[in-house]
């Protein structure tokens, strides 16, 4: 190993290295950057992280099932999809493979579009809105769900946008709260009327 880099003096092979020798040239550079990043993020391994995709096609629902751990306190949920319906997409927290149906679900949002905005709540209801009214163009969105693994209140806040007649485009921001002091370990996301197709993807937050 008689080189390195110039900034951060990462070690690598030369070209008259062995090349019997080349397992343990790339476990040192592996290590060196390691160390690097280790010491950069202060022993954290800070970001999110993808815990998994799915691309439901013409899908009523979508389950992540045992994804919530002790390994990361907060999530963040990215769903990417048009709907056969202009309708809404439920979201439930689920533990042993079941869906938490009861009224103890409250949302409160805003809807923005064109020079009006208007605000709605929902209190004792079965699940957390993910849109009021997803269009049947596009829709993107974003929620955070807060200590879903903890047993505590699970809190939500999401950022959506969508275009209602494929031209016009709305902005739409929810919070809400399931007030059971539970420990969840998974989600479902359902169609009000019809189906979704796109992607759907779940982070987990290094803090």
């Amino acid at each position: 190993m008689a080189g390195q880099t110039t900034n951060y003096l990462f070690d690598y092979p030369t070209s008259t290295d062995y090349v019997k020798d080349g397992a343990t040239a790339i476990q040192t550079l592996a290590d060196d950057v390691d160390a690097a990043m280790f010491s950069a993020l202060k022993g954290k391994k800070a970001g999110m992280v993808l815990l998994q995709t799915q691309t439901p096609t013409a899908a009523g629902s979508v389950t992540f099932d045992n994804v919530f751990s002790a390994t990361y306190r907060h999530y963040s949920l990215i769903l990417d999809c048009t709907t056969t319906a202009s309708t809404a997409i439920a979201l439930q927290l689920r533990t042993s493979g079941l869906s938490t149906i009861a009224t103890n679900y409250a949302n409160q949002r805003l809807v923005a579009g064109g020079t009006s905005v208007s605000a709605a709540r929902n209190t004792t209801v079965a699940s957390f809105t993910m849109l009021g009214t997803l269009s049947t163009t596009a829709t993107s969105v974003r929620t955070n769900i807060y200590s879903p693994f903890l047993a505590q209140a699970t809190q939500f806040d999401q950022n959506g946008i969508w275009t209602s007649d494929g031209t016009q485009i709305e902005y739409v921001p929810y919070v809400g709260a399931h007030t059971l002091a539970t420990s969840y370990a998974g989600i479902i996301l359902t169609t009000g009327s019809g189906t979704m197709t796109g992607s759907v993807s779940l982070y987990g937050w290094n803090i």
